[in-house]
C-alpha cells in the first residue's frame, strides 16, 4: 500500500479502529481476534437490547440470529445452526486466526435447561481442539443479577461440566474454565447475559 492511501486511512480510521479492523480479520492472531470478537459481541448485544420491547417474546433462534447478523455486518463470518458435530447455535469461525468460536445459546427458564445446554457445548458441539466457547443467555425476568450469580454457582456445583473455574469480566458477563470431557483440554467460555426484561412503571 502506498503512502499515500495509508494516510488517507488514517484520516478515516483511528489507530484503535484500524487495529479492531486487523484483529476482525484475523491478521494478528488468535488473542486479539477473540477480543475483537468478544467488543463486537458485547456491543451486538446492547443493541439488542435496546429493543427488548420489540425482541423480548422472540425464540433462541431469531434472537441470536439477529445477534449473527450484527456480527456479518462487521466482518466475522458468523452463522447460526450450522452443522458442526451436531446444529450449534452460533459459529463464529477465522481460519487466518485458526479460530472456531462455538456458543450455545438458552432462554433462561431453569438452571438444568441451561446446564443441558452447556452440557450439549462441551461433550457434543466442542471437539476440544478450539480453546474459546461462549454461552448465550437470554433473560426475560427481573433480577438478571440474581439470575446471572445462581447461574455461576450451578456451573462450579454440576460435576458434569467439569468447571475448574469462574471469574467476573464485567456487569452481566464472566467466564467459566472447564475441562473438556474427551480431550483433557481446558474449555474458556465467556457468559454472557443478555437483559430484555421490560417492565415500564410509567
Amino acid at each position: 500500500m502506498s503512502e499515500p492511501n495509508l494516510a488517507a486511512l488514517l484520516d478515516v480510521y483511528t489507530r484503535d479502529e484500524f487495529e479492531a479492523l486487523i484483529a476482525r480479520r484475523g491478521g494478528v492472531g488468535e488473542g486479539p481476534f477473540i477480543e475483537a470478537l468478544h467488543r463486537d459481541l458485547d456491543l451486538a448485544i446492547v443493541r439488542l437490547e435496546e429493543r427488548a420491547p420489540q425482541v423480548g417474546g422472540d425464540g433462541e433462534e431469531k434472537l441470536t440470529g439477529a445477534l449473527a447478523m450484527q456480527l456479518a455486518a462487521a466482518g466475522y463470518t458468523a452463522r447460526c445452526e450450522p452443522n458442526v458435530r451436531g446444529h450449534v447455535d452460533l459459529l463464529v469461525e477465522n481460519k487466518r486466526a485458526k479460530v472456531w468460536w462455538l456458543a450455545e445459546a438458552k432462554i433462561h427458564r431453569s438452571y438444568e435447561t441451561n446446564i443441558e445446554g452447556m452440557l450439549q457445548l462441551l461433550t457434543r458441539y466442542a471437539s476440544g481442539r478450539h480453546r474459546h466457547a461462549g454461552f448465550l443467555l437470554y433473560i426475560t425476568q427481573q433480577n438478571a443479577q440474581i439470575i446471572l450469580g445462581r447461574w455461576r454457582e450451578r456451573l462450579s456445583e454440576e460435576e458434569r461440566l467439569r468447571c475448574v473455574d469462574t471469574r467476573d469480566e464485567a456487569r452481566a458477563v464472566f467466564r467459566s474454565l472447564h475441562r473438556h470431557p474427551s480431550t483433557g483440554y481446558e474449555i474458556d467460555v465467556r457468559h454472557h447475559g443478555i437483559l430484555l426484561a421490560y417492565a415500564p412503571e410509567a
